[in-house]
């Protein structure tokens, strides 16, 4: 008898051979990003910031980043995932951690509930809820962050990694909050494209947000960021930015009504 924990079912329908397999591709693919790509060690040696023999662009900067978030999520998919392979053969059904790509979501809330999704539901359970959940939102966001960038590591670049995220997320809530309400229920009736152009503006804002913020924690750290920004401000790699988030935004939202209306 399966000894479900964390959501039912049993590896029989989990399917653990399939699983096997796509575990297997994520080591194949991390192992090539990490012997062709070498973003990752120029992060953590401060190659940009203290070590550069050339000028440094903000698309050095931007792809920098960009790998760097793509190998962190690549190394936890198999690290996590090689693991629970483990217990889904051992008859346990532990919760996926990594559930969605990080490039598919274009909301800090999406973001941070499809990465770590178990801490995330530790968190939830053992900090937001007996902080006051969802009545002290706004407040309940700053104690939650700030205990997650110290539980990484006690450094001055991860607290303002959490600031970042907090002034990303609030505004994100707020918005949120108010277009919940019935009186936008005429918008959503009459104006479904306009809302559409305007969850794809707001999306990029906050992909921005993000990328900005783990940049500051992973990649250039508080030191390097204001120089980014003030090269990034005159740089045609901002607008190039902005468009491509909008992009990926509007085609995230499409597949979403589609997997809605597929059901």
């Amino acid at each position: 008898k399966s000894r479900a924990a964390g959501g039912g079912g049993s590896p029989a329908e989990e399917r653990v051979t399939t699983y096997a397999l796509r575990t297997a591709l994520d080591v194949l693919v991390i192992e090539v990003l990490s012997h062709y790509l070498y973003f990752n060690s120029i992060a953590t040696n401060h190659v940009l910031t203290k070590h550069a023999t050339a000028p440094v662009t903000p698309l050095d900067v931007a792809t920098c980043g960009w790998w760097v978030l793509s190998f962190t999520w690549l190394k936890f998919c198999v690290i996590w995932r090689f693991f629970r392979l483990a217990a889904l053969v051992e008859g346990i059904r532990p919760p996926e951690n990594m559930r969605k790509c990080f490039a598919m979501n274009y909301d800090v809330q999406g973001f941070w509930k499809n990465w770590h999704a178990s801490f995330n539901r530790w968190l939830v359970k053992y900090m937001y809820v007996p902080a006051g959940g969802s009545r002290y939102q706004l407040l309940v966001v700053w104690p939650i962050f700030i205990f997650v960038a110290l539980w990484h590591d006690i450094e001055v670049r991860l607290l303002g990694w959490a600031v970042l995220m907090i002034l990303a997320f609030m505004p994100e809530l707020l918005v949120k909050r108010e277009f919940a309400s019935p009186r936008w229920d005429w918008v959503r009736r009459k104006h479904p494209t306009a809302l559409w152009v305007a969850k794809s503006l707001a999306a990029t804002v906050t992909i921005s947000s993000l990328m900005v913020g783990n940049m500051v924690g992973f990649v250039v750290g508080l030191d390097g960021v204001g120089a980014f920004l003030k090269q990034l401000l005159g740089s045609p790699v901002l607008a190039a930015s902005l468009v491509s988030f909008f992009s990926a935004a509007s085609l995230m939202l499409t597949f979403e009504d589609w997997l809605y209306w597929a059901k």
